[in-house]
């Protein structure tokens, strides 16, 4: 065994060391949320709501089967219930929105307001509300005030969880921890393929993939850390992490396409590239193409028009060159070095 194999044979188990102790960590970490993390009651507040929309008022009914059609932008609707009784230190109302601008009233008085900082016609972002109740809430009427900030933003309301806010904050970790598992390992794994990628690259292997592998795994570790709204847990950024959730969402295509053209051939998959020229003549036979120096891959061909063609049936690093000459002077020719990678 060379020295150059026990280096990469090294190289290959600290890497694995490096994604295998974190992931134990990590799993560890969100493995041990779960019920008996709560240390009060909690109750979804699902039934008893008095709804005021446009005039029209429902009164007493589940907060699930509110529905609204076409919302204008400006456009406030009302949920109204009373607070329930519960043996609560630090007592909190949850809840999500999208598009819409948020006030929250206990009895009367204001207790919470989100997004009227923002200017008219701005985008609104999806956001998580934690609204702090007073510790003699009980019997008190809630009133959630949703302003639309566009039109259609929604249709409807999401669920109201009152509870302990230390509580309401790890059920919420709780809900999400395979999202966040998942995305916390996803981009931990791309940002130790980003660190090693330079190495490749400069190397003689000139492998540019394992760089486009990483910033797939960066996105799409984004994306899902976004999308299933755990970002929220590690920043109050609402609007960031709105713009960077499509954002990934749009470059996830192109990183993929980046790295298949990046990579090389694979043993036993046909596989098949052509070499360009600046040639602009009409004619398409008036380069033809050898190897001057190096080999293929057993099961890979060079054709007389550019054209690398076939199956690998070994693996490795091929170093080749590939000499062009025009078939009406065989003078005037050029070479360029190559790399194949199986």
């Amino acid at each position: 065994e060379s020295t150059e194999e026990k280096a990469s044979k090294r190289g290959f188990l600290y890497l694995a060391l490096a994604l295998f102790i974190p992931a134990i960590a990590l799993i560890m970490f969100f493995g041990h949320l779960d019920n008996s993390y709560r240390q009060y009651g909690q109750v979804t507040l699902t039934d008893g709501w008095d709804v005021y929309y446009r005039g029209r008022n429902r009164i007493n009914i589940p907060l699930e089967s509110f529905e609204v059609d076409n919302i204008d932008a400006g456009d406030v609707v009302v949920f109204e219930t009373v607070l329930p009784e519960l043996k609560l230190v630090a007592p909190c109302v949850t809840f999500k929105t999208r598009l819409a601008r948020v006030r929250v009233y206990e009895d009367g008085e204001e207790i919470y307001s989100y997004g009227y900082d923002i200017p008219e016609g701005s985008f609104v972002p999806k956001a998580y509300h934690y609204a702090s109740l007073s510790s003699d809430y009980a019997g008190k009427t809630l009133r959630i005030e949703l302003s639309a900030a566009d039109d259609d933003a929604f249709s409807g309301a999401y669920p109201v969880t009152l509870g302990n806010v230390g509580d309401l904050v790890r059920e919420f970790v709780r809900e999400r921890r395979n999202s966040m598992l998942i995305g916390t390992f996803m981009l931990y794994f791309g940002f130790i393929l980003a660190v090693i990628s330079p190495i490749l690259i400069i190397g003689t292997a000139k492998d540019r993939s394992v760089l486009y592998s990483a910033l797939i795994a960066l996105l799409l570790g984004i994306y899902i850390m976004c999308y299933n709204d755990a970002m929220a847990y590690f920043t109050n950024m609402d609007a960031f992490s709105h713009v960077i959730e499509y954002v990934s969402l749009y470059l996830v295509p192109s990183a993929f396409i980046l790295y298949v053209l990046a990579s090389g051939a694979v043993k036993y998959v046909p596989y098949a590239t052509m070499i360009q020229t600046n040639y602009i003549g009409d004619a398409t036979d008036a380069i033809s193409f050898t190897i001057s120096d190096g080999t293929l891959p057993a099961g890979v061909i060079l054709k007389p028009n550019g054209e690398i063609y076939g199956v690998p049936t070994e693996t490795g690093t091929f170093p080749f060159t590939v000499q062009a000459s025009y078939k009406e002077d065989a003078g005037y020719s050029d070479s360029r070095a190559y790399t194949l990678v199986v």
